[in-house]
């Protein structure tokens, strides 16, 4: 019998500290040590443990501004593409702490978004990117996409690369590519506007500028394109 009171008091204790969690106080005090050892491996260990998705969208949506602050960056740890459309909303949001760290977020459930095995691959195609490396950056983001064929981002990012060496006809299959198995792209979409703006395609480019910022209406690049072909 003792037992079974230990039991039924253990089972009381977790769903008190689970309600606990739960609430904005809690979930503030419960990730704040993590969050000022600047550590993000501790950060993302103890927002798993203490902090479902479902929370955090619903902290986005309706928490106070640090509230709102912490749960989007914590998205970026435990987050899926099922918190995308949370994240996004709190694109426009009034703080724009919680904007920055809101896209921040989303790019890092984007670039995680695939089979395990795929996600390194794809981080190796996007140093190779970052080195300069075009031809070898292709090789893993194809290979990324071969392991994993739903995994959007090594199309986007294999967009990225035809868009810079001037290929702008397979940059825009592949933009296009994305925004239709993710409608909320807002790269891609601002992608799809870089591409026709330089084939002169100036009102196509406008239409896909206003479609990346009526999805992401802080985007810098998509606004300040619009405006330099207002004053073309």
């Amino acid at each position: 019998m003792r037992a079974a009171a230990a039991r039924r008091g253990g089972g009381s204790g977790a769903s008190l500290v689970s309600a606990m969690l739960r609430s904005e106080s809690g979930f503030l005090r419960a990730v704040r040590p993590a969050l000022a050892t600047r550590d993000c491996r501790c950060v993302a260990r103890v927002v798993k443990s203490c902090v479902a998705p479902a929370d955090l969208c619903r902290f986005l949506r309706t928490g106070a501004t640090d509230t709102r602050r912490v749960a989007a960056y914590a998205a970026g740890f435990v987050g899926n593409r099922r918190v995308v459309p949370e994240l996004v909303e709190a694109l426009a949001d009034q703080d724009g702490q919680v904007r920055e760290m809101a896209e921040c977020s989303i790019w890092a459930v984007w670039f995680r978004a695939g089979r395990p095995r795929a996600v390194p691959v794809l981080r190796k195609g996007v140093h190779r990117l970052e080195q300069d490396r075009p031809g070898d950056a292709l090789f893993w983001l194809e290979r990324a996409r071969d392991l994993d064929p739903a995994f959007v981002e090594p199309l986007h990012q294999r967009a990225t690369v035809h868009f810079l060496q001037g290929r702008y006809d397979e940059a825009l299959a592949d933009f296009r590519a994305v925004t239709e198995e993710e409608p909320l792209h807002f790269a891609a979409f601002a992608g799809i506007g870089h591409c026709h703006a330089h084939r002169g395609e100036l009102a196509a480019a406008r239409r896909d500028y206003q479609r990346a910022l009526r999805i992401h209406p802080h985007l810098r690049g998509a606004a300040d394109a619009l405006r330099r072909l207002a004053e073309a």
